[in-house]
């Protein structure tokens, strides 16, 4: 069996063959210089359309981001796809307009170019939402994720995939749409597909931390996924006793509001940023998110503006709190929300785990220590970002659970399938 974490930021996938006794991760980014642990790569594609990249048109990960940021050729870049999987039923699009030169005219002796406006729809974060590039994108990462792992034939007939807390029917069956077309090709079969919720699936990766009531704050790229389960006795789940939700602004949105803070002290710097395309607005919300990335390790970082003339922005973990403490606040209030209706209070939580790629930031380390100061430091599960093997655990802790519940036969999600199948 093969289970895939397919995240807002990164990717990551696990293989539990017959005779194992735990899942094991793939090194999918083994050896890159942009890799931070190899066994998670970014949820990028980058399609080219230059000459020089006939013979290999499509790249992923840290490949597909070099490319995009780092070349001058004709490509598109999807990133960040996860976050519209759900949100094109919710959210309406601004429209914005893009001329194009559609012919030549011939007056008085000369050519004169004609071109045509365009209008496309453009949604938060700057990423044009479109379904029929998105979720084929998203197939083809699975498809890639998949190529890159040592497993047998027998291990790909079960594919295990997880979905937020937060999505709603629509993005779970886009979801499992890109998985079947990843995984068994657009002419497939759903059988042997498998959908599960990622917040269970992080409780299950910290189910041996002791009997009690358990907080999991899986803490990603695109969502926060909140569970609280009681572990009566050690290694089971009072499964009728888990809680779970979602909080829809994490390591993307985060981003956003840092650099939208550092713009607003620079009025020449907004006015640049303002007028650039949006190829060189991502590259800079690219460098933010290294910034922030660094502030986990450092007091100060800089982000980058390329070809902008003006010395890169200083960020210290003083601005990181001034930037997301609005974020925090509205977190703080989930938290507490989803911990109230589960045990009746924060003071009925015996353990804290904090997971995900985002729970490496101080700023949301600090809060979630403060929200909860009658535990002792030994009970919180708080990664490490100087240590490898506390990066690997947090970033890795889904795509485990994700094995784990298939594995042991926890029930999936039931989806309907699309008539006709």
């Amino acid at each position: 069996m093969i289970a895939i974490d397919f995240g807002t930021s990164n990717s990551s996938i696990t293989v539990f063959s017959k005779n194992d006794t735990e899942p094991r991760l793939q090194p999918v980014a083994f050896g890159d210089s942009d890799s931070y642990d190899h066994n998670v790569m970014p949820s990028a594609v980058c399609t080219c359309k230059n000459s020089e990249c006939q013979a290999k048109p499509e790249v992923y990960g840290h490949d597909a981001i070099r490319h995009q940021f780092d070349l001058t050729h004709d490509s598109t870049l999807l990133q960040e796809m996860k976050l519209y999987f759900d949100e094109s039923t919710l959210n309406a699009p601004t429209f914005a307009e893009k001329k194009q030169i559609t012919t030549l005219r011939e007056e008085g002796g000369f050519l004169t170019p004609v071109s045509k406006t365009y209008k496309y729809p453009r949604y938060a974060g700057d990423v044009p939402l479109k379904p029929n590039e998105f979720v084929p994108g998203t197939a083809r990462l699975i498809h890639e994720l998949i190529r890159l792992n040592k497993s047998g034939a027998e291990d790909r007939q079960e594919i295990v995939i997880g979905v937020p807390a937060s999505f709603h029917d629509t993005g779970m069956r886009r979801l499992r749409e890109a998985a079947k077309a990843g995984a068994f090709g657009e002419g497939g079969s759903y059988e042997g597909l498998y959908l599960y919720l990622e917040p269970v699936a992080a409780a299950r990766s910290y189910m041996t931390i002791g009997k009690g009531n358990t907080l999991v704050l899986d803490y990603g790229g695109g969502t926060l996924d909140i569970t609280v389960m009681t572990i009566g006795q050690q290694d089971m789940i009072d499964r009728p006793k888990i809680v779970i939700s979602g909080f829809p602004e994490a390591g993307a949105r985060m981003d956003q509001a840092i650099l939208h803070y550092s713009l607003s002290r620079n009025a020449q710097i907004k006015e640049w940023y303002d007028a650039q395309p949006m190829q060189m607005r991502l590259r800079v919300k690219r460098n933010v998110e290294r910034a922030k990335i660094a502030l986990s390790t450092t007091d100060e970082a800089t982000v980058e503006l390329p070809g902008s003339g003006f010395d890169p922005l200083r960020l210290t973990t003083g601005d990181l709190s001034s930037a997301l403490q609005a974020i925090i606040t509205r977190m703080v209030a989930k938290v507490s929300q989803t911990v109230t209706k589960a045990v009746e209070g924060i003071e009925n939580i015996d353990f804290v785990v904090l997971s995900g790629g985002t729970s490496l930031n101080r700023v949301v380390q600090i809060a979630v220590q403060a929200m909860f100061q009658h535990i002792p430091i030994e009970r919180f599960v708080l990664p490490d970002p100087t240590k490898p093997e506390d990066v690997e655990r947090c970033l890795c802790a889904v795509v485990r659970g994700l094995a784990w519940l298939r594995h042991d036969g926890y029930t999936p999600i039931e989806l309907p399938l699309p008539q006709g199948t």
